[in-house]
């Protein structure tokens, strides 16, 4: 992305990435009218899309700015962080970082909602899930019974038992997980590209690397144990 004029930028690449500090997300706002730039796919593709929790606090955020229903806040303690490490890189003019912090302002009161919504829904979803599973039940029992008073021949088994959505889950699960595994080698290839090529100091190096290896090793532990129950049920 190229921002210009009052357009913020809310995120950009790190310093290993080619280019560095590139915005990735940018906002601007004219008039009652608002406009969000995203340009990484990255932002939602990574550990599942929606169904990591952070890209979905990020989409209901960013749909809650868009949409001016949001109140304005104190910035989290990252924010904080983050704008500070800001203004000691770049020296930004007292009109544009007024108004970047009244937009992070914005985004980071949804975090608070986000909360109360999630607690909701899974009030909401905990009941469904009991009310399908009655139903899978009192069918099987139909088709059972059925079959054993008028000799029809019925498939005895109708809908998935909770242990084949956990099977299916799970499955979901290492998919998720050997894509995240995929994307982690290939950044660490192409970091190793960048420093061999001089493109990227020594210390830098070193530091991403670490923690590289230690965010592989976490997601390769967390595949060996999705594997480890997926063959427990599947025995």
């Amino acid at each position: 992305l190229r921002i210009a004029g009052k357009a913020l930028a809310l995120a950009v690449t790190s310093e290993m990435a080619d280019p560095t500090r590139a915005p990735i997300i940018a906002v601007a706002e004219s008039g009652k009218g608002r406009v969000m730039c995203i340009g990484s796919y990255e932002v939602f593709r990574r550990g599942g899309g929606f169904k990591h929790k952070g890209n979905q606090t990020f989409a209901v955020n960013a749909f809650k700015w868009l949409s001016g229903g949001m109140q304005m806040t104190k910035p989290s303690s990252v924010v904080k962080e983050q704008k500070k490490k800001e203004q000691q890189e770049t020296k930004i003019d007292d009109a544009t970082s007024a108004e970047f912090e009244k937009t992070l302002r914005r985004l980071v009161n949804a975090v608070f909602d986000l909360q109360k919504d999630i607690s909701m829904i899974k009030a909401q979803v905990g009941n469904v899930d009991t009310n399908i599973e009655q139903l899978r039940d009192q069918f099987q029992d139909f088709a059972e019974k059925t079959q054993q008073q008028l000799g029809v021949m019925i498939p005895a088994k109708q809908f998935k038992t909770t242990e084949e959505h956990k099977e299916s889950d799970i499955e979901t699960d290492i998919k998720g997980l050997m894509s995240e595994i995929k994307s982690v080698e290939q950044l660490r290839d192409h970091i190793d590209q960048r420093h061999s090529s001089g493109a990227m100091p020594e210390e830098s190096y070193s530091e991403e690397v670490e923690k590289l290896d230690a965010r592989l090793l976490n997601l390769e532990k967390k595949l060996v144990i999705k594997q480890q129950e997926l063959a427990g049920l599947k025995s």
